[in-house]
């Protein structure tokens, strides 16, 4: 499960420094990390884990906070939307290599 391996890796010291950098890299730019969180810890991990936060969410999303600013109804519009997901892209490529991909056929993006 994709959520186990998340789990997994954030667990890992030698993943967590790269995993710190990330986020704290991704707020800088003025994303902030969201999920759907359990109310207590999951099964098997301890109640003082250095990122309890991340361990107890069953999903996460990323996203900037909705923005009203004068270059919304311009071209450039489009060169911002193009560059935050490029900056996603760095994290989406952070999963990929320690957590993985999902398994064939699973989510909601079924084809």
């Amino acid at each position: 499960m994709t959520l186990n391996r998340f789990r997994t890796a954030i667990s890992d010291p030698d993943v967590a420094g790269s995993l710190d950098a990330e986020l704290a890299s991704l707020a800088d730019d003025g994303f902030d990390l969201d999920g759907d969180e359990l109310r207590t810890v999951p099964r098997g991990w301890a109640r003082d884990h250095p990122r309890l936060d991340l361990l107890r969410l069953r999903n996460l999303a990323l996203a900037r906070p909705p923005q009203t600013e004068p270059w919304l109804h311009t071209a450039e519009c489009l060169d911002r939307v193009v560059a935050a997901w490029d900056r996603l892209d760095v994290w989406n490529a952070w999963l990929h290599t320690h957590v993985g991909p999902p398994p064939e056929g699973s989510g909601r993006h079924r084809r």
